[in-house]
């Protein structure tokens, strides 16, 4: 008896060792949720019809030459549209990353495959499947997210409008006791801090294209052989690149949807801006390649606009073209950097309105204007364009 007790002891230890020594066995445990898992299918089949759902919508809008009651009616039922399908796409979303991370946590932190736990392979396979669709939610949602701010941009501009009509209709003298007045200031303050941070959040995600980029720099920019490349003289029509490929960034039905964030380049840019505004060996005429975009970009329009103009616009969430000549702006280790003459977009402004964000697409990223003051911009340009969606 003393010696079977023994030898059960001995085995026991054995055991024991073995199991501290293998690796952990990944299983199934409490975070599994098959209600989250139907959920997923039903978001995945939604998600599917309403986004086709806006997409004729916006096929129909497109096809209409004119505005009218109808055209207001199918721009209201779209934008509806795409709060709601932001709504699902949200939803998947956070869904989707409960899901990953329940995955990793059943697999552990180094899975492997092998005869003795082919569970691993399910769950590799599995935790891939559901990193796919998170990637591809993401394509999805950015343009709709983007189109969401720039919509609240413009409900908080119709409020401000409307306490800047109210405030007119009341007294011109200063009233400590009058609180009316004070409360509509304070109102329109925070209401313009909302949209300032708003604004810029979408102007600072814009894509900056390079002129000298190897993909393009090379390639002639004009039709006449005596003309120059896009390296040399492209500054104008890569500042218009950036600037239309940031809008159609924020279309929800546009390329942006399926996550492509070079829709406009400089090479089809420097295209249409060849019979567009340039002149060999003299650059690009702005307001020639601005304000006949739509000939080349349908469903947009350009044109001129003044310096306190391109203030407000950046805080509403637009870029601004411009044309400096002799600046001097500064670049991101603090020094000064100088253009003759170069077109760049300016994509943010401070709160006092003095100091500018720049888009520089002529120089590297060490040397290249980062900011630049408004007195500078006052003193040393050569116009500033807006361009918008029709």
């Amino acid at each position: 008896m003393v010696r079977l007790t023994q030898r059960r002891d001995s085995s026991t230890a054995i055991v024991q060792r073995q199991f501290e020594t293998e690796e952990p066995v990944c299983r199934p445990d409490a975070t599994v949720n098959p209600a989250r898992i139907d959920r997923l299918d039903v978001l995945e089949h939604q998600i599917d019809a309403v986004a086709q759902e806006n997409r004729d919508r916006r096929r129909q809008l497109d096809e209409m030459q004119e505005c009218s009651s109808e055209t207001a009616q199918l721009q209201h039922d779209l934008d509806r549209g795409r709060s709601h399908l932001l709504d699902l796409l949200e939803e998947r979303l956070r869904l989707l990353e409960e899901e990953i991370e329940s995955l990793r946590a059943q697999a552990g932190p180094n899975p492997t495959c092998s005869a003795e736990h082919p569970e691993m392979t399910d769950f590799g396979n599995q935790l891939r499947v559901r990193e796919q669709q998170l990637q591809r939610t993401l394509q999805q949602i950015a343009p709709l997210r983007r189109w969401h701010m720039r919509h609240q941009i413009g409900q908080i501009n119709e409020q401000i409008a409307a306490i800047n009509a109210e405030l007119s209709t009341l007294p011109q003298v200063c009233d400590p006791a009058d609180m009316v007045s004070m409360l509509l200031y304070e109102r329109r303050a925070e209401l313009e801090r909302q949209r300032n941070d708003l604004a810029a959040a979408l102007t600072g995600s814009a894509h900056e294209y390079e002129q000298f980029d190897p993909r393009w720099g090379a390639q002639r920019y004009g039709n006449s052989p005596e003309c120059t490349n896009i390296a040399a003289a492209g500054c104008g029509p890569t500042s218009l690149a950036i600037v239309l490929n940031y809008l159609y960034q924020e279309d929800p039905e546009s390329l942006a949807s399926g996550g492509q964030i070079e829709i406009v380049t400089p090479p089809q840019t420097a295209q249409y801006a060849a019979t567009h505004g340039r002149v060999c060996n003299s650059g690009t005429a702005g307001d020639t390649m601005v304000t006949n975009v739509h000939t080349g970009f349908p469903g947009f329009r350009g044109r001129r606009i003044s310096l306190n103009q391109a203030v407000d616009h950046l805080r509403s969430g637009n870029l601004v073209i411009f044309l400096c000549r002799n600046c001097t702006g500064q670049n991101r280790s603090g020094g000064d950097k100088t253009y003759g003459g170069h077109y760049m977009v300016l994509n943010g402004v401070n709160a006092d309105g003095t100091v500018f964000n720049v888009l520089d697409p002529g120089a590297n990223e060490a040397r290249d204007i980062l900011t630049i003051t408004r007195e500078n911009l006052a003193g040393h340009n050569a116009g500033f364009w807006i361009i918008e969606r029709i």
